[in-house]
C-alpha cells in the first residue's frame, strides 16, 4: 500500500507542476478513494511544512508568505545533473552539496508557484564576496526550471568579460548535461541575437527552458525588451525568473518610484 501511495503522490506532484493548486486538488479526486486522497494531501502538507520551517538561509519575508513547495521530484532533471557535476569536481555529498541543496530549496520555496494565475515576487540575497553566490543561484535556476519556470534572464554586470564568464559556467552546468532542455537567446561572444520566430523559443510546442545572459547596458536591454515585446503573444504562460548577479552602478534601485516605472514596462514583456 505504501508503494502505491508513493506512486500516487508522485503523480499528484506532477499534476501540481502543470496546474494551479485548486485545479490540481480537483484532479486529485481521480487518483483513488477518499482515504487515499487524504493520505496524499497529508504527506504534501508535511513536506511543505518541513521546507517552510528551514532555518537557513535566514530570510525576512513580507506578508507572511506561505510556501507551497514540497521539494524535489523523481522526474527532476537539472538539479540531479548539477549535483553530478559538483561531485565530479570534488564537492562532498553530505556537507557541500547538502548545504547547497538546502539553501537553494529554501530560496525556491519563497518563489511564487509558476502555475499561479499571476504573480510578482522580488527578493534580495546577501552574501560575502567569493562565497559561491554564482553556484547558489545556478542551483536556484535548476530547481526553478524543474518546477516549471521557463525563461531565465541573468543580468551579469556591465562588462562583457564577466557576462561571458558567467554564461560559460551556466551553460556547462545547466545546458550541456541536458542539451534538449535548454535554449539560449544570447551567445558567448554576442550580447544578444534576434530570432525571426518567437514561437521557436516561447511557443507551447517548445518545452525547453530559455536562458538569456545580458550586460546591464541600455542598448542591449532595449533590444531584449523589444524582442520580448515581439513575443508577447507567447509569454502569457512563460513563467520568468530574473536574476541580477552584480550589485553595481547599473543595478535597479528599489525605491518606490523606480519600482513603479519598472512595473509600467511589464505589459511590453507579457507580464515579466
Amino acid at each position: 500500500m505504501d508503494d502505491l501511495i508513493d506512486d500516487q503522490y508522485d503523480v499528484f506532484r506532477s499534476i501540481l507542476d502543470k496546474y494551479a493548486p485548486v485545479e490540481a486538488v480537483t484532479k486529485l479526486s481521480l487518483l483513488g478513494p477518499e482515504d487515499v486522497i487524504k493520505r496524499i494531501l497529508k504527506r504534501y502538507e508535511a513536506d511543505t511544512v518541513r521546507i517552510h520551517e528551514l532555518q537557513e538561509p535566514r530570510a525576512v519575508v513580507i506578508d507572511n508568505y506561505e510556501t507551497r513547495f514540497a521539494g524535489l521530484h523523481p522526474d527532476d532533471k537539472l538539479w540531479p545533473a548539477l549535483t553530478e557535476i559538483l561531485r565530479g569536481q570534488g564537492w562532498s555529498q553530505n556537507l557541500a552539496i547538502g548545504s547547497l541543496g538546502t539553501s537553494s530549496t529554501r530560496i525556491v520555496s519563497l518563489l511564487s508557484r509558476p502555475r499561479e494565475r499571476s504573480f510578482s515576487t522580488r527578493g534580495l540575497v546577501v552574501g560575502y564576496m567569493q562565497s559561491c553566490k554564482t553556484i547558489n543561484f545556478t542551483a536556484v535556476i535548476a530547481k526553478a526550471a524543474d518546477r516549471g519556470y521557463k525563461l531565465f534572464i541573468v543580468l551579469a554586470g556591465i562588462h562583457s568579460g564577466l557576462r561571458r564568464k558567467i554564461q560559460a559556467r551556466l551553460i556547462q552546468q545547466l545546458i550541456e548535461p541536458n542539451p534538449s532542455m535548454g535554449s539560449q537567446i544570447t551567445d558567448l561572444d554576442v550580447d544578444f541575437r534576434s530570432t525571426a520566430n518567437p514561437a521557436s523559443f516561447f511557443g507551447k510546442s517548445n518545452k525547453t527552458h530559455v536562458l538569456c545572459f545580458v550586460k546591464k547596458n541600455a542598448p542591449v536591454l532595449r533590444k531584449i525588451f523589444a524582442r520580448l515585446g515581439d513575443a508577447q503573444d507567447y509569454l502569457a504562460d512563460c513563467h520568468a525568473l530574473i536574476i541580477d548577479d552584480e550589485v553595481d552602478q547599473a543595478t535597479v534601485t528599489a525605491s518606490r518610484d523606480n519600482l513603479h516605472k519598472l512595473d509600467r514596462r511589464r505589459p511590453l514583456a507579457g507580464g515579466l
